[in-house]
């Protein structure tokens, strides 16, 4: 019993790990996107994004999400409260030929189709001088993390805000042109300027890696104890 415990805490220390970030699209990280996005941010509406699994290097997961408004709204200061956002995410597994525009999400989510963020937001952030990008101010924290794996597909996000509110912000946004990091749900090659709070996921064979060197210090141990 007690070796059998030893291993799980040996396996659970082995999969945690500390939160890290990740920029989507990956260029974006230090440098201010092309375009930006008014609805559904300035008013209630619905926005998707297939975030190709070229900008993810393994699986993780996802914890949350924050976007930064775009540098070039004069310095101006925000404070919003939008009564409803919610968040579904999803592994997407077909091409930008044969994602369909109609159906939007529904029509394009897989089976982990899952809701990780339903309830309100209240968000403050400044406009910096100058005109590099912002501080991703914009945060939501998951109430029910995503594991994804950039194996599986991309990743196809649904963002939707409702109830009465009205606001100035429009978050940074790239258009890239290239289907190979990603598009708008229409179909538009560029995202949302996006960056991810993650974990990272072990493999699974990193377990069984491990597994012969704990046998090996506990068949050690026992021949310790009975000499």
């Amino acid at each position: 019993m007690k070796i059998s415990i030893c291993v799980i805490l040996i396996f659970a220390a082995s999969a945690s790990a500390q939160s890290q970030f990740i920029v989507a699209p990956n260029d974006r990280a230090t440098q201010s996107g092309n375009t930006f996005i008014i609805d559904p941010f300035q008013a209630p509406g619905t926005i998707d994004n297939v975030y190709d699994a070229a900008n993810f290097s393994r699986p993780i997961q996802i914890n949350g999400i924050a976007f930064r408004v775009n540098e070039t709204s004069a310095g101006q200061s925000f404070d919003t409260v939008i009564p409803r956002v919610t968040i579904r995410l999803s592994t997407y597994s077909g091409t930008y030929n044969s994602y369909l525009v109609g159906p939007g999400y529904n029509g394009n989510k897989g089976l982990d189709d899952r809701t990780v963020f339903d309830a309100s937001v209240h968000w403050a952030t400044t406009d910096s001088p100058g005109s590099g990008p912002n501080p991703f101010d914009l945060k939501i924290q998951f109430s029910t993390p995503f594991i994804y794996d950039p194996v599986k597909g991309g990743l196809l996000m649904d963002f939707i805000t409702s109830g009465q509110f009205s606001s100035g912000i429009a978050p940074d946004a790239h258009g890239h042109g290239d289907s190979s990091i990603g598009w708008l749900g229409d179909k538009s090659l560029g995202n949302l300027v996006t960056e991810f709070d993650v974990t990272s996921v072990p493999e699974p064979s990193t377990h069984w890696l491990l597994l012969p060197g704990v046998l090996v210090f506990f068949a050690a141990r026992r021949r310790a104890i009975k000499s």
